[in-house]
């Protein structure tokens, strides 16, 4: 599974995760699912503030990688109705 998602259409959904996250001295880290939205000159592009926040342990990237694609899909199609913030 990819481990960001950047759309490039404008009310769609992406996130971007850390890759490092091995490296660091953190135990937890969060990804957050934002929206594709147009500039005031409506030529480009660019990214909103989250809209949702998955949070987990970095022993479970994968499955937080997995629930942030889950979540993206879920606004794309209009049927998300979790909490702005979450842990997995």
């Amino acid at each position: 599974m990819k481990p960001s998602r950047f759309p490039n259409e404008a009310g769609k959904h992406g996130f971007y995760a850390p890759l490092n996250y091995e490296t660091q001295l953190v135990q937890t880290f969060s990804v957050g699912v934002f929206e594709m939205i147009p500039t005031k000159s409506g030529e480009k592009l660019k990214k909103s503030k989250a809209r949702v926040r998955v949070h987990g342990h970095r022993s479970q990237y994968d499955l937080v990688i997995q629930k942030a694609h889950e979540v993206a899909d879920q606004l794309d199609t209009g049927t998300y109705t979790g909490k702005g913030a979450f842990w997995v």
